[in-house]
């Protein structure tokens, strides 16, 4: 999905969120000066959107969820 700016949107419906779509060999070699990088982009919240923190324990046995 893109939107009207040709940035593609960011899936939000299903966590996690899908990695981008591989956007072919990247060379990471300091020793090339024509080295491209994809940049990072920032991963912000939509406006509006509630803070939820989800936890996954696993293996962690029946006493761990008490409290101490």
């Amino acid at each position: 999905m893109s939107n009207s700016h040709g940035k593609q949107r960011i899936q939000r419906e299903v966590l996690p969120i899908p990695d981008l779509p591989y956007a072919g060999f990247v060379a990471y070699d300091a020793k090339d000066p024509d080295s491209k990088f994809p940049p990072i982009e920032e991963l912000r919240p939509p406006p509006g959107a509630p803070n939820v923190l989800i936890v996954l324990l696993d293996d962690v046995g029946f006493g761990a969820s008490s409290t101490f």
